[in-house]
């Protein structure tokens, strides 16, 4: 473990965030939108363990001035219409407000748990979004697939 790797991986981290962010500002909630909120949910999973590798190597955000998380893209915000079961997009606002709220404590291990609930929320929602589309509720899967699990 090294802080020159922890610095690399949250730089990485923050160009595939500001990617997947960048896909999804302006995009209308068409068929892509289940394909948009995977790439975010796995920008999320690369942010949280970006994060989860700095706080292993003791870096720490208490030094910088307090300042809110990053602005999700209007599509995925409760302001937006968005496709899928309303009980996990409440779970994924509380976790994104999590995400904000670390942002303003410079807690690292608070942002990366909570940017690992988005990134988890987010391949959920993709999930049962794509049933959605094609008419299948989660119940309807395949045998071994849950929404949000692993087979």
């Amino acid at each position: 473990m090294s802080l020159a790797l922890a610095v690399d991986r949250l730089r990485g981290a923050d160009e595939r965030m500001r990617e997947a962010m960048k896909r999804s500002r302006s995009a209308p909630p068409d068929e892509g939108f289940a394909d948009r909120l995977r790439m975010f949910g796995e920008a999320s999973g690369v942010q949280a363990g970006a994060l989860e590798y700095a706080a292993g190597v003791g870096v720490t955000l208490k030094n910088l001035t307090p300042q809110r998380g990053p602005k999700f893209p209007h599509e995925l915000t409760a302001a937006a219409f968005r496709p899928g079961p309303p009980e996990l997009w409440e779970s994924f606002d509380a976790a994104a407000d999590g995400v904000q709220q670390a942002g303003w404590d410079r807690d690292i291990s608070a942002a990366a748990y909570h940017w690992r609930q988005v990134a988890e929320l987010a391949s959920a929602l993709a999930v049962a979004v794509d049933l959605e589309r094609i008419g299948k509720t989660p119940s309807q899967q395949p045998a071994g697939r849950t929404v949000g699990g692993s087979p």
